[in-house]
């Protein structure tokens, strides 16, 4: 735990960049013309943290009508994925990151805030505030609490523009106890965690590298299933070994 704290602080001490941000990792990808959703960031530097004793924090209602405009200039109608520079509490689905309601985004907002506070106390506060693209999914059935899709996703560790290990996101244990929707969810997930003939290997091996050349170093990168193709997701700094 005391490593852990230090580790923290020495990625977030004044002048330290932290990887992990959405916000170092995305630029980079949109700069190499790789496929990520629509993004808009929303700085938010007060303290976000009165929320959880009932009281509004200073700028709230500029942070809602920030998040507001750049929701409205990814899409006028929705839906859309909201989360911080480090998460989305996804888990909790359509209570956090899925947004169908602009009039609701404050209830939004301060449920990803009381999971960021949970989950990295330690970490910086919410400073950046990230509303996406929601892509158009395949969604195999759902589960956890906030009834999450569970969609084809990879995960591809790389270094240095080279795979060293795919596999699929979604893991069974991951799933088990978790409210699944579909009796044969373990069949379904299976199926949906093989690369399908035809080359779909290569393209998303191909994809990783392509990431690995645009952001070195060593990271974990995500790769979604959609409607409109591949498209990169998310990233984590980290050593693998």
């Amino acid at each position: 735990m005391e490593q852990d704290i230090r580790e923290y602080h020495a990625e977030n001490a004044p002048g330290a960049v932290n990887k992990t941000r959405l916000s170092y990792w995305w630029p980079l990808l949109e700069a190499a013309g790789i496929p990520t959703p629509k993004t808009q960031m929303v700085s938010y530097t007060e303290n976000i943290s009165p929320l959880f004793d009932g009281t509004t924090p200073k700028g709230w209602d500029d942070l809602l009508a920030n998040l507001t405009t750049a929701a409205r200039f990814i899409s006028q109608t929705g839906p859309w994925f909201l989360r911080t520079d480090f998460g989305a509490a996804k888990h909790s689905w359509k209570n956090t990151c899925f947004i169908t309601d602009l009039n609701k985004i404050g209830a939004h907002v301060a449920a990803i805030a009381e999971d960021h506070e949970m989950q990295f106390p330690f970490a910086p506060p919410c400073d950046n505030w990230v509303v996406r693209e929601m892509l158009p999914t395949k969604p195999i059935f759902t589960a956890f609490w906030g009834d999450m899709p569970i969609t084809r996703e990879f995960r591809f560790f790389v270094r240095d523009d080279e795979v060293e290990h795919a596999q699929s996101y979604w893991l069974s244990d991951a799933i088990k106890g978790n409210h699944p929707s579909k009796k044969d969810w373990r069949k379904l997930l299976a199926k949906a965690s093989e690369f399908i003939d035809g080359g779909e290997s290569d393209i998303l091996y191909d994809l990783a590298r392509r990431v690995s050349r645009a952001v070195p170093g060593v990271w974990s990168v995500d790769l979604l299933d959609t409607e409109r193709g591949w498209f990169v997701t998310d990233m984590a700094e980290g050593d693998f070994g």
